[in-house]
């Protein structure tokens, strides 16, 4: 009897321990199906991982890349506006040079023409002048001209009257011969040639 309830308390206990066996090797199964799992999500977070460490190297590659190529740029723009800005410091030295030599040429060519105009102001005074002299002397010699016509009318007047008075004084020598003659004659004084000589000499 006690060997019954021995053997079926042994069954028992070997199906309890059959069933802790079953249930253990489930929780095994269930352990090395979530191991597995947890294996595959951890590759593919380490291949997930590797990716984005790949992808991070790249943009950092390229970044770099881009630094690079952008500092390289920088330098360029820096050295062509450093060019650009000496070329127009160049052009500004240039323009600023030809401004001053133009004022000056202009400065020159302003004294030029203020000397060119008062010359021009003292030729004309002179001319003025000249002319005022000119007309001095023209009417100067209008009046010595007028002088020597009025001169030369007198003279011919004079001419006129000594002409008129040598016929008067001569017809009064042939007048006062012809009364010597008469006289001689009535008194018979001498010979009338001989009062006419004398008169003759008296006239000369």
């Amino acid at each position: 009897m006690r060997q019954a309830e021995a053997g079926a308390e042994a069954l028992q206990d070997a199906a309890h321990h059959q069933r802790t066996i079953g249930r253990l090797e489930a929780a095994l199964d269930e352990l090395d199906e979530a191991k597995a799992i947890s294996d595959a999500e951890a590759l593919e977070l380490r291949q997930e991982l590797e990716q984005k460490r790949k992808m991070l190297e790249f943009v950092e590659r390229e970044v770099h890349s881009v630094k690079a190529l952008f500092t390289e740029k920088e330098r360029a723009m820096a050295e062509e506006m450093e060019q650009k800005l000496a070329a127009k410091d160049e052009e500004l030295r240039t323009a600023r040079a030809a401004e001053q030599k133009a004022s000056a040429h202009a400065s020159q060519e302003r004294t030029r023409a203020e000397s060119a105009e008062a010359r021009c102001e003292q030729e004309a005074a002179a001319a003025r002048e000249a002319r005022q002299e000119v007309q001095s002397l023209r009417n100067e010699i209008a009046a010595r001209v007028s002088e020597l016509q009025s001169a030369r009318e007198r003279k011919a007047h004079v001419e006129e009257e000594m002409r008129l008075v040598l016929r008067a004084m001569e017809h009064q020598k042939q007048v006062a011969a012809r009364n010597l003659n008469q006289l001689n004659h009535v008194f018979g004084i001498g010979s009338p040639s001989g009062a006419d000589v004398h008169l003759g000499h008296s006239a000369a």
